[in-house]
């Protein structure tokens, strides 16, 4: 690194805001610079860092980074604080929420082997379901969540 290089590098102060897609579907986050006092994030600059290096990051929180213009350190982060508006952190948070629902729902498809697959494995279901009557669907309703919770109905024993 040249001396004009480390001179630039210096901590930092960034408050964490939103995840993100970057290049190949990875995962980033959208940091904004502050103000060590500061009460505001107008006019800080954006920055996008790699979620990777970054996994004790969380979504409305305040970190010091050290870093230049053009790269961070990641091992330097350090938590600060928590940002002053609950308002805000929530709206953050929730939007960080529907990213991770959305990666996990994405994930989930290119795992299947087939499109049509779940469907056909509930088909038996809906069928049983469709022949019976209003109590019979609650029950039927009720003992498949805690089928796929526990590997057994509440109607068998020891596994049977």
């Amino acid at each position: 690194m040249s001396d004009a290089e480390q001179s630039e590098r210096r901590q930092r102060t960034w408050l964490l805001i939103e995840k993100v897609s970057i290049e190949k579907g990875k995962e980033g986050l959208r940091f904004i610079e502050i103000a060590s006092d500061s009460r505001t994030i107008e006019g800080g600059k954006e920055r996008i860092f790699g979620a990777k290096s970054f996994k004790l990051a969380y979504v409305g929180n305040i970190y010091t980074i050290e870093a230049t213009e053009t790269a961070c350190w990641p091992d330097t982060l350090r938590y600060v604080s928590k940002w002053h508006n609950e308002q805000e952190i929530v709206q953050w948070q929730a939007k960080a929420r529907v990213f991770d629902v959305q990666r996990r729902m994405t994930k989930m498809a290119k795992e299947a082997s087939r499109p049509d697959e779940l469907r056909a494995a509930l088909e038996p279901l809906r069928l049983i379901y469709r022949q019976t009557d209003a109590t019979g669907r609650v029950a039927l309703e009720a003992m498949v969540p805690y089928f796929l919770r526990y590997g057994s109905t509440p109607f068998t024993r020891n596994g049977d």
